[in-house]
């Protein structure tokens, strides 16, 4: 039971640090970017490729974990996978803080408005105007993110969450078709079609961007597969390392054209290169405990992915119609730290209200018709 707590919170820990790359990006873009003006300099090419790929090390953490609520579900019922363990976890887990998310970003954009801060004209500008786009992200919501956005608006980083979504959506009917019981397995497959042809996943954009995607998100579930100990620790630091100095020359002779769409297939290699190194990291993980002490900050990890960029926006337009020798010269050097500081706050308390909870009953909602086997689960799925 303890190590199984401490693999828990070692990839807790992982989780955290990944947030922090891409809350860290973000911040740095939002504030120090626009001292550039529409320049791109080469720490914040970095920046932005440094959080382009731990979204990559999302998905494969995303799979990973998923995987493993799989088969947990299956191991709590006799090898018969139960979906409404299953979407009643995911639900708990993902809608409560992202409601909440949705809320505070209107009634920031009501605030902003009142003060006459909706806007910005500075150049280089993460967003020209603070915008939020409620009836997009309730259909995405509703319809399981067949049809609206969750990114519209103010809070573009959500595209991934879009995705993944989308992902446990077919990671869940693919495991009804496998391992339901009786005629599900036909619903599960059929449902698995219909989602698909509803994606429409026949359009080659839609196809481009889904099946990288879904790569990433797929090698996180063969991790799930793998023994712990198939590695020897040695090993893995080793490979791990091989392959971030594999990842980091091709990002150095792509440079700065990285992400321009001639070149996409170099971008795909990058990411592929640090999807493969994650799941050594992930294998890592599970003989490294140090990343444990992180655990209470990846508990709230979700809640700063999302709530993280409306938060500093918001600051910025304030600053940038209120005060705009905050955001200039070495003022925007003591203005930025600060504005950090008070998004993490922030968004950890909205993390501990609204996101710890919400994965607890996730915790409940995964053992919904169990029944005696209760007393046999020792972790959360």
């Amino acid at each position: 039971m303890s190590s199984n707590r401490t693999k828990i919170d070692s990839l807790e820990g992982t989780r955290a640090v990944l947030a922090m790359v891409v809350f860290f990006a973000h911040s740095w873009l939002s504030f120090i970017g626009p001292l550039d003006g529409l320049e791109v300099t080469v720490f914040s090419r970095i920046v932005s490729t440094a959080s382009t790929l731990a979204v990559t090390c999302f998905f494969v953490l995303s799979g990973y974990v998923i995987a493993l609520s799989i088969m947990a579900n299956r191991a709590r019922n006799d090898g018969v996978f139960k979906p409404l363990d299953y979407f009643a976890a995911r639900c708990f887990r993902i809608l409560p803080p992202l409601l909440v998310t949705m809320g505070l970003c209107w009634l920031l954009a009501m605030g902003l408005g009142l003060v006459g801060a909706t806007e910005t004209n500075i150049v280089g500008a993460e967003r020209e105007r603070f915008a939020v786009s409620l009836l997009p992200q309730f259909v995405a919501l509703v319809s399981v993110s067949v049809l609206g956005e969750l990114e519209g608006g103010i809070n573009g980083p959500l595209w991934s969450l879009l995705w993944e979504i989308r992902f446990y959506v077919f990671a869940g009917l693919l495991a009804v078709a496998a391992w339901g019981k009786g005629v599900s397995r036909v619903v599960g497959a059929l449902g698995a079609l219909v989602y698909a042809w509803l994606l429409e996943l026949t359009d080659p954009l839609e196809l481009g961007i889904a099946v990288p995607l879904f790569v990433y998100f797929g090698l996180g579930a063969v991790v799930a597969l793998i023994k712990p100990g198939v590695m020897t620790r040695r090993s893995l630091v080793w490979s791990a390392l091989m392959l971030l100095v594999a990842s980091a020359g091709i990002g150095w002779l792509v440079g700065e054209d990285l992400f321009v769409e001639s070149l996409r297939p170099a971008s795909i290699s990058l990411e592929m290169l640090t999807a493969m190194w994650f799941v050594l990291v992930i294998l890592a993980v599970q003989q490294l405990h140090w990343l444990a002490g992180l655990a209470p900050l990846g508990a709230v990890s979700y809640t700063l992915y999302i709530l993280h960029f409306p938060v500093l926006q918001a600051m910025y337009f304030v600053l940038a119609n209120h005060a705009p020798g905050a955001l200039q010269g070495a003022g925007v050097w003591l203005t930025w730290p600060v504005a950090t500081m008070v998004t993490l706050w922030v968004c950890g308390a909205v993390g501990r209200a609204v996101e710890q909870p919400a994965a607890q009953r996730a915790f409940v909602a995964a053992l919904v018709n169990a029944g005696d086997r209760r007393s046999r689960v020792t972790s959360r799925s």
